[in-house]
């Protein structure tokens, strides 16, 4: 009882909505299991890794580049392995030039990337189209963990943890809504044979990405108005 009187009753509001967080959390992973599910048939009962990865096979590779070398899902592997470093030399950039000026940056150059390298696949070289997908892989990686030392910094001590909570949730909402509205482009534009809707489908990613960008300079301005 003293527990509850003296440590939960009164924190009984964040932690309700901490609890209501987690459920959120925990429904969308369980979503995520769900959807991965048809994936999960092709790659391992069916043993066709085609259907993971669509810009890579739609670009034209060199004459001999047969095999596990130039395997799309080895390449998208490599991608994902390369740019972890990204997030930590985009903190320390941060910490040298200023965190907005470098999630500006960073932002800006991962929608640049991530829609050159949609419309890649049908139009350029396989060299080129593997070269736009590390910068891609870098980029989008690299504003992470200047977000979340930021979001650190910037909240209350009294409400820290409710803060990262929260900062947490919209992440796993975002990677949950993410995928579903670039399905719904890629078939809305011509379906995933179509190189050009893989082009459109990124660039309906770039465009939300670029919403960053203009809050935060929208933000500064407006600060910088009321400083004056």
């Amino acid at each position: 009882m003293r527990l509850w009187r003296d440590y939960l009753r009164p924190q009984w509001l964040p932690l309700s909505f901490a609890m209501f967080l987690m459920l959120i959390i925990a429904a969308t992973t369980a979503a995520l299991a769900y959807l991965l599910d048809p994936a999960i048939k092709y790659l391992f009962l069916e043993t066709d890794a085609r259907q993971l990865v669509g810009v890579l096979p739609a670009a034209q590779q060199p004459a001999g580049a047969i095999g596990l070398a130039w395997s799309a899902t080895t390449l998208a592997a490599l991608v994902n392995l390369v740019g972890l470093p990204a997030s930590v030399l985009g903190n320390e950039l941060a910490h040298r030039f200023g965190r907005r000026q470098v999630l500006i940056a960073v932002m800006i150059a991962s929608a640049i990337a991530g829609t050159a390298f949609g419309f890649s696949g049908a139009t350029l070289p396989f060299v080129a189209v593997v070269f736009l997908a590390f910068v891609y892989g870098w980029t989008v990686i690299g504003d992470s963990a200047t977000l979340t030392a930021g979001v650190v910094a910037a909240a209350d001590p009294r409400y820290r943890g409710a803060t990262m909570a929260m900062h947490s949730m919209i992440g796993f909402v975002g990677s949950f809504i993410g995928p579903l509205a670039f399905g719904a482009v890629l078939d809305g534009a011509g379906g995933e044979e179509n190189g050009t809707a893989w082009g459109i489908a990124f660039a309906s990613l770039s465009a939300v990405i670029l919403i960053g960008p203009v809050l935060m300079m929208t933000i500064a301005r407006r600060a910088e108005r009321d400083a004056a």
